[in-house]
């Protein structure tokens, strides 16, 4: 096996070991469902009013979509992705993405959860730096350049 500093994506075993057959196959269908973008427009769109009318499909984005593509839904559940893949040498980055509020509580909600994600990667050698969107931070209008 290769060392995990250095990656050979066209080591499949070593790209994908970590991954069981259930996991690459349900990836599988989801890259294929995704590379039709009339489906990707449809289902955005009825995803986004669904949500809108809160319709119960929280369950099936989080089992298909967010599943793929985040390692939880706060910094504890992310442990478990974060050290897994740091054993595989690919580091992970902690990305608190809110933008677009206009309430000062959120606007302190968000801050707190930026400094939890900064304060979490702190000292740990797999997560290898912190972002955040200044959008979460504060109203739009207050950020345009005049």
């Amino acid at each position: 096996m290769e060392s995990p500093g250095k990656i050979n994506f066209d080591n499949l075993e070593h790209s994908f070991g970590f991954r069981t057959d259930y996991e690459i196959r349900r990836a599988y269908w989801l890259f294929k469902v995704l590379s039709y973008p009339s489906v990707v427009k449809i289902g955005s769109w009825a995803a986004e009013n669904a949500l809108k009318f809160h319709l119960p499909i929280k369950g099936l984005i989080r089992k298909t979509i967010y599943r793929h593509f985040c390692g939880g839904e706060d910094i504890s559940d992310c442990s478990y992705t974060i050290a897994r893949l740091g054993e595989l040498g690919v580091g992970s980055i902690l990305d608190y993405s809110v933008e677009g509020k206009e309430d000062e509580v959120e606007f302190d909600h968000s801050c707190a959860e930026i400094i939890a994600t900064v304060q979490r990667a702190q000292n740990d050698k797999n997560i290898p730096f912190s972002v955040f969107k200044v959008t979460g931070l504060a109203r739009f209008a207050l950020l345009e350049k005049s």
